[in-house]
């Protein structure tokens, strides 16, 4: 084999290599796409199967408002991520309160309490799948 070959694949392997570090990048800090799984979220979310998406950045300098669904991390086991309504947040902003909309059938706040403002993971922006019924008002035929 010629070095021409040799010299190609060593340039496509550093730009691939360089393209995944731009992906991690992206999906651990910018932004993530992720399936909700189980009842707490009902009826906001099927049970199995929504596709959201997650935004990891703002929530560092904006905090996020009363009632937008987050993504955050179970407190007594980081490897776990859960998906709550935020429900309010202490004076200091250091607390935060989350509670399911399944109020019957879900593990929140009212479990383990006031959680570390610490432990949000993002918040959820767009719910992908299923697709949105998207409704537009009706066309103004006039001119």
């Amino acid at each position: 084999m010629n070095n021409n070959f040799f010299s190609q694949l060593k340039y496509f392997i550093i730009k691939l290599s360089k393209s995944f570090q731009w992906l991690y990048f992206i999906q651990n800090y910018i932004m993530d796409i992720s399936f909700i799984e189980g009842e707490s979220m009902l009826p906001t979310f099927k049970k199995k199967g929504t596709l959201v998406l997650i935004d990891k950045f703002s929530h560092i300098f904006f905090k996020p408002k009363i009632n937008n669904i987050i993504s955050l991390y179970h407190p007594y086991n980081k490897r776990i991520i859960l998906c709550k309504r935020l429900i309010s947040i202490s004076n200091k902003g250091e607390k935060i309160w989350v509670e399911g909309d399944n109020k019957n059938n879900s593990l929140d706040s009212r479990d383990f309490g006031l959680i570390n403002y610490s432990l949000i993971n993002g918040i959820i922006r767009l719910q992908i799948f299923p697709l949105i019924k998207w409704k537009f008002p009706p066309l103004n035929n006039k001119l």
